[in-house]
């Protein structure tokens, strides 16, 4: 499994690449995450999991901004590779929305 953003950097890391801290301090996704951890994630021969794709709904401002990350993530893993999301469920039905994003951008991957 892999977290396609990088929640372990300490706070000297995040200093040294921001020069300063976020507040609160902890929660900081950057852009260039996910293309680093697909990377990684294509190198193995092992199937991977790519979970926190929303950067834990960070980028679930719009439907334009769900489907990128659906399709980065799809475009990012292997064939044989999976990808976790997370759903609240109290506006919209997220699960099936999720589920369709996945079938759209997964079955292009694999065509």
């Amino acid at each position: 499994m892999g977290c396609v953003y990088n929640r372990t950097r300490t706070p000297d890391e995040i200093r040294k690449l921001l020069g300063q801290l976020p507040l609160p301090a902890g929660e900081l996704y950057l852009e260039k995450d996910p293309e680093r951890m697909f990377a990684v994630m294509r190198q193995t021969r092992k199937t991977c999991f790519a979970f926190k794709i929303l950067a834990a709904g960070r980028a679930a401002g719009s439907a334009e901004s769900l489907d990128a990350a659906f399709e980065a993530a799809f475009e990012g893993i292997k064939p044989r590779d999976c990808v976790i999301v997370g759903a609240y469920q109290r506006f919209t039905n997220e699960i099936a929305e999720n589920a369709q994003r996945a079938r759209s951008f997964g079955s292009i991957r694999s065509a």
